[in-house]
């Protein structure tokens, strides 16, 4: 469902949906979900903004539709970027979720605990009202048991989304098992021409997709500079919807681009990943042995990287070393440097 129109009205924001509908959403609580750097850690998914000093009346400076219509950059007073929000999110919020009485709190011990009070089957979980149940027995009692139901991570995912917003964070989500670390089933690889193999039979990504077994979709180009991969960022995860993105972009702005704008372009596609669920990762830079000068803004951005929020960083420039696995030109990985730097992100995986 893409959105059609926004209109900003009083303290509110409304997004008319090109299905007819619309809905509106209070200006506060947009800002408050706002990801920006300043508003949101994206490394440890937390928010950082101080609500107490939000005027609760705020009103946004202004509104746009992104050109795919699947998205809202809002203006907010204060902050010097617009703040995106995706149209998956907004639409997580069409729908007020019924209120659920709330039951009285039932001190037990093992001589008065039945198991009627504390059990649900997962069949019954299935039913209507079977998160009303679910609620009743875990509000009552501290605690419930499921019987029946599959053991996956999916299934947890499915109780947990039912009960609320599942929020991801450095300490893992609800399909992250309790241990941090989630199961690259799909990765997304957006690069230049070093990812495509610049005639090279068996580029990077491919040796990617061999050594972990997942789905992989190579998005590279030749040319290709960190504001084209921006652009593509929401459309790709949109179409594609990876649990893993890997990013290797920034050789070709060392040439026709500038440091800082690198560096903008590259948070923005970890922001937009880690909004959508999806795990960033992001390399380093290759060297760039054409020139001195093209090989130090190369170093730049690569230390600029380092210091980006919510992504994993794979030293790819640290890995590759002197430059000696380059081909002629000075710029592209041969086929060893080619294993190498599939190697270093496989250890980011």
């Amino acid at each position: 469902m893409k959105i059609q129109q926004l209109e900003i009205v009083d303290s509110k924001v409304n997004v008319h949906w090109r299905d007819g509908t619309m809905t509106s959403y209070p200006s506060f609580w947009l800002r408050d979900h706002a990801k920006d750097p300043l508003s949101f850690d994206s490394k440890s998914q937390q928010r950082e903004l101080f609500t107490a000093k939000v005027n609760p009346e705020i009103v946004p400076l202004g509104a746009d539709i992104s050109t795919d219509g699947e998205s809202v950059l809002i203006h907010w007073p204060g902050l010097p970027d617009p703040v995106h929000y995706s149209g998956k999110f907004l639409r997580e919020f069409i729908q007020p979720r019924n209120q659920l009485d709330v039951w009285n709190k039932v001190i037990w011990d093992a001589n008065s605990i039945t198991e009627d009070s504390y059990l649900i089957e997962w069949s019954q979980f299935l039913q209507d009202d079977g998160l009303a149940r679910l609620m009743a027995r875990i509000t009552e009692n501290g605690f419930a048991l499921m019987r029946g139901c599959p053991t996956n991570f999916d299934t947890v995912q499915q109780i947990a989304s039912q009960i609320g917003y599942v929020r991801h964070t450095i300490f893992g989500g609800s399909s992250s098992g309790g241990g941090g670390a989630t199961s690259a089933s799909k990765i997304l690889v957006i690069g230049d021409s070093i990812g495509a193999g610049y005639g090279l039979a068996v580029p990077y990504p491919v040796r990617i997709q061999q050594s972990t077994g997942a789905t992989l979709i190579n998005d590279s180009a030749d040319g290709r500079v960190t504001s084209e991969g921006a652009a593509r960022i929401v459309g790709l995860i949109t179409l594609h919807k990876p649990t893993h993105l890997i990013v290797l972009l920034g050789t070709n702005d060392a040439r026709l681009g500038t440091v800082s704008g690198a560096l903008r372009n590259l948070q923005y596609m970890i922001n937009f990943a880690n909004s959508s669920g999806v795990t960033a990762i992001v390399g380093t830079l290759p060297p760039y042995l054409t020139t001195a000068t093209l090989n130090q803004r190369s170093a730049e951005i690569s230390s600029g990287i380092r210091s980006l929020s919510g992504a994993r960083i794979a030293e790819v420039r640290n890995a590759l070393g002197d430059g000696s696995v380059t081909l002629a030109d000075g710029i592209h990985p041969n086929d060893v440097g080619q294993q190498i730097i599939a190697d270093t992100f496989v250890g980011q995986l």
